[in-house]
C-alpha cells in the first residue's frame, strides 16, 4: 500500500512538472501564460518568455514585472485565442477576462481585454516577447 501511495506521488509530481513553461505550439504556451496569471505563479514567468529578452531583464525583474501588472488578478482567463505562424513567428490575439483586487480597494473586472502578443519558436517550443516590446511588422 505504501508503495502504491509513493508511486501515486511521484506521478502527480512529474505530472506537474513544466505545467507553465513553453508548448509545442504558440497556443499552448499562451495557456501558460493564462495559468501563470490565473495562477500567480510569477516565478514561471521567466520560462515562457523569449530567450534574448529573458537574457537582457533576468529572472527577477520579469517576475516582478509580471507579478505588479497583474498584482491581485482572480479568475484570468482568454475568452478568445487567435494565432497566425509564419515561419518562426507566432502572433496570438486575444481577449481576456479577469478580476483584480487589491488590499485596500475594491475589485476591479476587465472584461474583453484585447492583447496581442509576438511568439518566437526556439528549438520547437513557443516562448513569447513581452507585451509592448514587440515590434510591428507584416507577415
Amino acid at each position: 500500500m505504501r508503495l502504491r501511495h509513493l508511486l501515486c506521488c511521484a506521478l502527480l509530481a512529474g505530472s506537474l512538472v513544466g505545467c507553465w513553461g513553453p508548448k509545442d505550439d504558440c497556443e499552448g504556451t499562451m495557456r501558460s501564460f493564462e495559468s501563470i496569471v490565473d495562477g500567480n505563479h510569477w516565478d514561471s514567468f521567466p520560462d515562457i518568455v523569449h530567450p534574448p529578452l529573458r537574457k537582457k531583464y533576468g529572472d527577477l525583474n520579469l517576475t516582478r514585472w509580471v507579478g505588479g501588472y497583474y498584482e491581485g488578478a482572480r479568475s484570468f482567463k482568454f475568452t478568445s485565442l487567435q494565432a497566425s505562424v509564419a515561419g518562426n513567428i507566432c502572433l496570438c490575439q486575444t481577449t481576456s477576462t479577469w478580476t483584480q483586487k487589491i488590499r485596500g480597494h475594491e475589485a476591479e473586472t476587465f472584461a474583453d481585454e484585447y492583447n496581442a502578443y509576438t511568439l518566437h519558436l526556439i528549438d520547437g517550443k513557443w516562448y513569447m516577447e513581452l507585451p509592448g516590446s514587440a515590434k510591428v511588422q507584416a507577415f
